[in-house]
């Protein structure tokens, strides 16, 4: 008698590993700077596995060198991955919205510039001058959205995104790090 041996597919595996970290985001008791690390931790983790491991999966599934069963076996990962990303995906875009209505609470808000009254534009623009230049190295990122930016800012430290206008249909942002 030949026992059968069950495992989880490691990329299957890494999709439940990643959603754990999810769920350090979601729990009320952890600190709300912490959940919201958790969730930019979450969302880089989840960037690399689809650039890296997914993209290679789709690459092997084109391969006309390999077996039919190993191509079925491939398939049926990217769509339980696939699966498993638009599931975690919701509950990502639940989480998010909930810490940052909590840090509103706090009155910790992302704004855009346009969203800025004068005032408060002279004073980051005098803070940038008076503290940050010299001692920042900006990074070009072209069209992301504010709101996916801003766990991986916390994650990295880094204080202050800045919208700059080169051409009316071009939006970059300016990210500064203070090192």
């Amino acid at each position: 008698m030949t026992k059968q041996t069950t495992y989880i597919e490691r990329d299957v595996s890494w999709m439940y590993f990643n959603h754990r970290i999810l769920q350090e985001a979601e729990k009320q008791e952890v600190p709300l700077l912490e959940r919201l690390s958790f969730l930019g931790i979450y969302s880089n983790n989840l960037d690399e596995f689809f650039r890296v491991r997914v993209a290679s999966l789709n690459r092997l599934v084109d391969n006309e060198n390999l077996s039919e069963k190993n191509r079925k076996a491939i398939k049926k990962t990217l769509k339980t991955v696939n699966r498993l990303n638009e599931e975690y995906s919701s509950e990502y875009t639940k989480a998010i919205k909930r810490v940052f209505a909590q840090l509103e609470e706090h009155h910790i808000r992302l704004l855009k510039e346009t969203q800025l009254n004068d005032e408060q534009k002279q004073f980051l623009k005098r803070l940038y001058y008076d503290k940050l230049n010299g001692s920042t190295n900006p990074i070009w990122l072209s069209a992301i959205s504010p709101l996916a930016l801003l766990p991986w800012c916390i994650q990295t430290n880094i204080p202050c995104l800045r919208p700059i206008h080169q051409h009316s249909s071009e939006r970059r942002l300016r990210q500064y790090h203070v090192s």
